[in-house]
């Protein structure tokens, strides 16, 4: 959703407050693309404090669908966005979302939540993961495979190892 700051602009010191929809389907970034499962309306309050400047605060709420970095589950993670951003309309360097007067609502939520987005996410904290020799779910059960890896640095002293016990 676009929403035009001209209005917020009109009279300096004044409050200004909106709610806008949020467009936002999916999360697409350079490692997938995420779906967004339930979003709340965006709260925008602006106040003009100087002329050009313009002191924006937004917050939302994002339940978006990641999957678990050890399993692969799919985990609904809640962003809360709760963010407060100085812009100067009369200058030629706006972020993405400003164009002009008008703020795209959705690129703005975007940028918020590429900041906020979780560094690790897991299903459980005692997350097994993945089977690495043949991709089974160790949450679900041991598959049997020998998933014993050597120290490839020990590998000569494992080789004099086994000529002694032969």
């Amino acid at each position: 959703m676009k929403i035009d700051l001209a209005e917020a602009m009109a009279v300096e010191d004044s409050l200004w407050q909106r709610e806008a929809s949020l467009d936002l389907e999916e999360v697409s970034i350079a490692q997938g693309r995420f779906p967004v499962i339930k979003k709340t309306p965006v709260q925008i309050t602006a106040r003009h404090s100087k002329k050009g400047r313009l002191q924006l605060k937004v917050s939302a709420e994002v339940l978006v669908e990641i999957p678990c970095d050890r399993c692969l589950t799919p985990v609904s993670s809640a962003i809360s966005i709760d963010a407060e951003r100085q812009l100067d309309l009369g200058e030629s360097d706006q972020p993405v979302y400003i164009e002009g007067t008008v703020l795209d609502v959705d690129g703005l939520i975007f940028h918020e939540l590429l900041l906020h987005w979780p560094a690790k996410i897991l299903c459980r904290e005692d997350c097994k993961g993945l089977c690495p020799v043949c991709g089974a779910d160790l949450n679900q059960g041991e598959c049997g495979c020998d998933r014993h890896v050597l120290d490839p640095r020990m590998a000569a002293i494992q080789d004099i190892f086994n000529k002694f016990q032969s």
